[in-house]
């Protein structure tokens, strides 16, 4: 037997379970959260819009700082309780 009649027996068999409706599918699983969510962000649109505008604003404000910022806060030293002085890198 080759491969594209087994494929296509597969593929033309009846489902053992009939396909929910498309109002079904609305109620349960992902569709229907995915639903529900967008649904929810429609009618809450003006704090959806200003969340978007915070995290922009956050992202922004992040680009434009120091880019040695980290390294500075890494070399920070620091004495363990024997007296030796560490630094961390």
């Amino acid at each position: 037997m080759t491969f594209v009649p087994l494929l296509g027996y597969y593929i033309q068999r009846v489902p053992a379970r009939k396909e929910p409706t498309l109002e079904e599918k609305r109620q349960r699983g992902f569709y229907g959260f995915y639903n529900r969510l967008v649904g929810r962000a429609i009618q809450r649109r003006w704090y959806v819009l200003l969340g978007h505008r915070i995290l922009a604003d956050r992202r922004l404000a992040a680009s434009h700082s120091s880019p040695n910022f980290s390294q500075k806060m890494s070399n920070i030293g620091f004495t363990s309780t024997s007296g030796c002085r560490m630094t961390c890198h």
